[in-house]
């Protein structure tokens, strides 16, 4: 076995280990509401340092392209989406659909 094989097997059982540690130094206990809430913000934090971070940057410097506009498209739709869920999903044209259907 190579050293390049070596070390890519010692990784790979230390990425197992780091990630065995949180289930199983936690199994069993119940966590501080607190350190729950936190955990709960944990990926939606992660996910947010990502977007940002592929949206923006190129390398070491700032760069406002067409990611740019794709993203605001993107927060465009979702808040439309949210928008029109929060208004029980309703549209104009069911609303019309709805009054046809229900005249004699």
């Amino acid at each position: 076995m190579s050293a390049a094989w070596a070390a890519v097997i010692s990784v790979g059982a230390g990425t197992v280990v780091l990630k065995a540690v949180g289930p199983v130094g936690v199994a069993g206990r119940r966590l501080p509401s607190r350190v729950h809430e936190l955990l709960e913000m944990v990926a939606p934090a992660i996910l947010a340092a990502l977007v940002v971070t592929e949206t923006f940057a190129s390398g070491r410097s700032l760069v406002l392209d067409a990611r740019v506009a794709g993203l605001a498209a993107g927060v465009v739709a979702v808040s439309l989406r949210r928008a029109s869920s929060s208004s029980g999903g309703r549209s104009a044209s069911d609303a019309t659909t709805r009054s046809a259907s229900s005249s004699p």
